[in-house]
């Protein structure tokens, strides 16, 4: 089976906008075309190139052109619902050489493509928050998968607490600066949720003898709150978070001034 000339096939890398699955997309087989229709069974999106359908079992509720690199390209591939809202895989366009890989991905559509003269790079967040990212390398005959870690932080523990101001809640909660801290403060469970409740906030500011970031998860910021502080002289790391229906937790030394921040979590537990 012929492989792809990584040194030209990824000459050229164009990035498409998703959910694009009545979008046809002209390749040196044919264009790709998706052809979506509603059955006893539920939605299904059969792909083509050209005249020849690429098999999926089972087929997907949905599928868009995510990019190309060459005469490669990516394609997304759901079957709607909550369970998993994206896997993906490479479609071989060359004359010849039509086929595609196996689905991979962790379940998200944040996707982000890079390359070399041999090999084309899919990263996306992992399904595990302390992963950070997972990158799945195509060499046009198999996928590596590569857990590629949190970031550094830009500001980390060492800098101080006043360093901190400014600072959004999340970029403390997704470096692996900060997860080694965070972890032996509250165990990497909780370090985990503290993450998923995290993703939305406004930056940290300066609280007395605090430095204070509120956060939330992203798009339900009614039900959930976070709460990181750092004490100003000894650098004491308080951290917390609630959910709707569960009782706050919070975790540190808050010492008798703590942030009202922290106050305010204690008080979800009584309303």
């Amino acid at each position: 089976m012929p492989v792809c000339p990584y040194a030209l096939c990824l000459s050229v890398l164009v990035t498409c906008a998703a959910a694009a699955f009545a979008q046809d997309v002209t390749t040196p087989s044919g264009d790709i075309r998706f052809d979506w229709s509603e059955t006893t069974d539920g939605p299904v999106t059969r792909v083509f190139v050209g005249e020849t359908e690429i098999a999926f079992d089972p087929p997907p509720a949905i599928a868009w052109l995510e990019a190309r690199a060459g005469t490669l390209a990516l394609i997304g591939i759901s079957q709607g619902g909550n369970g998993c809202s994206a896997s993906f895989v490479w479609l071989h366009t060359a004359p010849g050489d039509l086929r595609r890989t196996a689905p991979f991905g962790t379940c998200s559509e944040l996707v982000t493509l890079s390359h070399d003269v041999e090999t084309v790079t899919v990263t996306m967040p992992s399904r595990r928050v302390a992963d950070g990212e997972v990158a799945f390398v195509y060499d046009g005959r198999s996928i590596e998968t590569r857990t590629l870690g949190l970031p550094p932080a830009e500001v980390g523990p060492e800098a101080g607490a006043d360093a901190l101001a400014g600072v959004y809640l999340f970029d403390l909660t997704g470096t692996e600066d900060w997860r080694l801290p965070l972890t032996a403060l509250m165990g990497a469970a909780n370090y985990a949720t503290l993450q998923r409740l995290s993703g939305q906030g406004s930056p940290m500011e300066v609280e007395d003898d605090w430095v204070v970031g509120e956060g939330c998860a992203p798009g339900n910021c009614g039900a959930t709150a976070s709460v990181i502080a750092v004490h100003r002289g000894d650098g004491r790391l308080l951290a917390g978070f609630w959910e709707s229906g569960q009782p706050p937790r919070i975790w540190g030394e808050p010492g008798p001034t703590p942030p009202r921040a922290i106050a305010a979590l204690r008080e979800r537990g009584a309303q």
